[in-house]
Formats: structure tokens, C-alpha cells, sequence
């Protein structure tokens, strides 16, 4: 489907600038801030610009931003845009003291997707954004997303996608949000003068991360230093993996495997890091997420980490070395496959618990041996685990 100049040239004259306002800013907050006090939001967005950011690995992206200019004038720019030909601002309505309700229509040109087109440029006339904005701050918060396009899904389909996200946005400046700051706003541990509300449709209370129960639809076998082990129950697609509360597909994602009963991993993790997770499921280009989220800290490799686990090659053999910094009550033991004799338990442990314990090496061995050392959580039996083979 090519574009002609002409057609592209129309699509330019007739979609940037403004073609909606929101109506004049009488707030008075100038071009520094959402209002006076704490997180109120602007009665317009007229004379700010908004950045909104995605959480990948602990650390915010850039994804789309927009802008209204004092006499109305109206720009977007999609993360996904090759060209971005404007948007048409089709409301904006300040709901609450703090929260702002804005939908988008964006019309923007894209390219470079595929043999299937023979890299020619299509027109995405029908992508469009509804953004719910929360102000957990004068000049930041967080904001549910659906986005509406036509583009490929996880699985190569073409066709028409709706998706929900949870981004971060600043507003009037180029800084990156504070997200600590805003999810401990949003979850009422701090900040504010009262608990923010979480009215996304798919039910989930980021104040509560709920126990690893049948509820989840998934469970978590083992965790290590950059991975986890889990298998999912029918009815998901796959599970999402974040450091944000409300981890979206844009997190780390696992697939589901259609064995409900094997086992797979999820790679991609930071060490000591703490992770949500919850599942979602696509469905006629629809994505949607479970209602429950548990969460896990993966493994790390230092004394300050929450759970510490180390397994090294010293001179004469194998070194293992742990320290608990957790309050949960841990089964912690080393085993291997060399010798039923070379396992050592260590007993039970809780927060500054530590110990170590040394193989001799009296190789060589013939074959692959494995030797782990874990901490097994109690509660909910999730083993947290280094793993190293033998020295070839």
C-alpha cells in the first residue's frame, strides 16, 4: 500500500497544528508546574508539554510525548513513528484535583516493516491513544495508557491491537520522573496527603501484592541471579516481569507454554533486584492483565543484597557462601550431583543468617556435574539458587 508525494503532502497540510484545544489553563501555574500544591493537576495541557517514559530493567525509556502551545497549536510524536505528520487532540478534560483524562487520534507515517509490503510506507490513519494522567506531583505522575493500532503482535499477526500500559510522564521538563517516588505516591506508602487510588479496568490494587497462590494463574519454582523458572495454567498468554507494580507487556516478557505442567525460564534479569509479576493474555488483538501480582528479589552476588548466594572456583575446589538479609524464613543447604557425601545443609535462616561451606576439589570427573547452593523460602517454596557445572 504506497503512499503517493501528493497524498503525503495533503496528509502534512491537513494534520499538523491544532485542530482541538482544551480549553484555556485559568489555574495560573505558569510553564513550571501542574498548579500550586501538591500533584494538582493543570486544567489544560495549553502551554506544557508532556514526556512519557517505560520502565525496562530498573531503567525509564522515552516513549511519546506531546505538546499544546499557548495560542492552541497541538504536536505529538510517536516513539514508533518513521515521520510523524501531527495529532488531533479530541479531548482533554481536567476529572479530579489531580488526574486529567486527554484522547489522541495521532496520524503518522511509518516504514520499513517487512518484505510483505516490500518496504514501502503505509499510512496508520486509525492509531490513537487515551492517556488517564494522575499527578503525584506538581510536574509528574503516572498514567494508564491504551493504545489503539494496527501493527504485528507477539506472535507475527497483523491486524488491529488495543493495549494497556502503565507509563511515567513529566510534565515541562526533559528530566526523567522520579519513579520511586511516584509508585511510592501511588501506593500510599509516602508522599501526598492521602492513599492514590488505582481505577485501572483490570482490577489490580498496586497497594497489595498478593501471596503466590493458584490465583495468579502461574507459578515461580526457582529464582536466580538473572532469571526465574515458571510455568503457567491454561487461559494465559504469558506472564510480564517488572520493577514497576504494574508490570505491562513493554516489561520483560515470558511466554506461556502449552505444556501447563514443564517449566521455562525468564532471562534478562539484574541481580538483587525486586520484580513484579503478574499474567496477561491476548485476545483478538486485545491485551489484558491478570488481577493479582506477586513479586520476588532476584539473587545477588554482595553481602548487602537480600538474598546473597555464591558459588566460586578457588584453588583446591568449590567455595560456597550465602547471607540472608531477608525477613522471610529460609531452608538454606549446598547440594551436587558429584557425591550424595559432598552435600552440606545448613539449616534454617532469617534475616543475618550467613554461612559458608568448601568442596574439595579430588577430580578429575568425567562428565557434567552440577552443584548448587539454594535457599528455599518456606512460605511460599520458591528456591532461590546459584548454579555453576565443574571445572573443565
Amino acid at each position: 500500500m504506497k503512499i503517493t508525494k501528493f497524498l503525503a503532502m495533503m496528509l502534512m497540510a491537513f494534520t499538523v497544528g491544532a485542530l482541538c484545544s482544551c480549553g484555556s489553563d485559568d489555574d495560573d501555574d505558569g510553564t513550571g508546574g501542574g498548579g500550586s500544591g501538591s500533584g494538582k493537576a493543570p486544567t489544560s495541557i495549553r502551554g506544557h508539554k508532556f514526556n512519557f517514559f517505560y520502565e525496562y530493567g530498573g531503567e525509564l525509556y522515552r516513549s511519546v510525548s506531546f505538546f499544546q502551545n499557548e495560542d492552541g497549536t497541538f504536536g505529538f510524536l510517536s516513539y514508533s513513528a518513521v515521520d510523524s505528520y501531527g495529532a488531533k487532540l479530541e479531548e482533554c478534560t481536567k476529572t479530579s484535583a489531580n488526574t486529567m483524562h486527554i484522547e489522541i487520534l495521532s496520524t503518522h507515517l511509518n516504514g520499513d516493516i517487512g518484505d510483505y509490503w516490500d518496504d514501502s510506507y503505509y499510512q496508520d490513519f486509525d492509531h490513537s491513544y487515551t492517556f488517564d494522567l494522575t499527578f503525584t506531583d506538581d510536574d509528574q505522575g503516572i498514567a494508564y495508557v491504551t493504545e489503539t493500532k494496527y501493527a504485528l503482535d507477539a506472535w507475527g499477526k497483523w491486524g488491529k491491537q488495543t493495549t494497556e500500559a502503565t507509563w511515567y510522564f513529566r510534565m515541562d521538563s526533559d528530566v526523567k520522573p522520579s519513579s520511586p517516588l511516584i509508585d511510592a505516591a501511588i501506593s500510599g506508602e509516602e508522599g501526598g496527603d492521602e492513599p492514590w487510588e488505582d481505577n485501572d479496568e483490570d482490577g489490580n490494587d498496586s497497594e497489595t501484592v498478593q501471596p503466590n497462590d493458584d490465583g495468579l494463574n502461574f507459578k515461580i519454582s526457582s529464582v536466580g541471579k538473572t532469571y526465574l523458572n515458571y510455568r503457567t495454567e491454561s487461559g494465559v498468554s504469558g506472564i510480564c516481569c517488572g520493577t514497576s507494580p504494574r508490570p505491562t507487556i513493554y516489561d520483560i516478557t515470558g511466554r506461556a507454554n502449552p505444556s501447563t505442567s514443564t517449566y521455562i525460564n525468564l532471562e534478562g534479569l539484574s541481580q538483587n533486584t525486586k520484580y513484579y509479576i503478574r499474567t496477561f493474555k491476548e485476545e483478538n488483538g486485545k491485551i489484558t492483565y491478570g488481577n493479582k501480582v506477586t513479586s520476588i528479589t532476584t539473587v545477588g552476588s554482595t553481602p548487602n543484597s537480600e538474598i546473597m548466594l555464591n558459588l566460586e572456583w578457588v584453588s583446591g575446589g568449590l567455595q560456597a557462601e550465602y547471607a540472608i538479609n531477608s525477613t522471610k524464613t529460609f531452608l538454606t543447604y549446598f547440594g551436587t550431583s558429584y557425591s550424595e557425601n559432598a552435600g552440606h545443609d545448613f539449616g534454617y535462616e532469617t534475616q543475618g543468617g550467613s554461612g559458608e561451606y568448601f568442596l574439595k576439589f579430588d577430580g578429575p570427573w568425567s562428565g557434567s556435574l552440577m552443584f548448587y547452593l539454594a535457599a528455599m523460602d518456606i512460605e511460599t517454596d520458591i528456591i532461590y539458587e546459584e548454579r555453576v557445572t565443574n571445572k573443565k
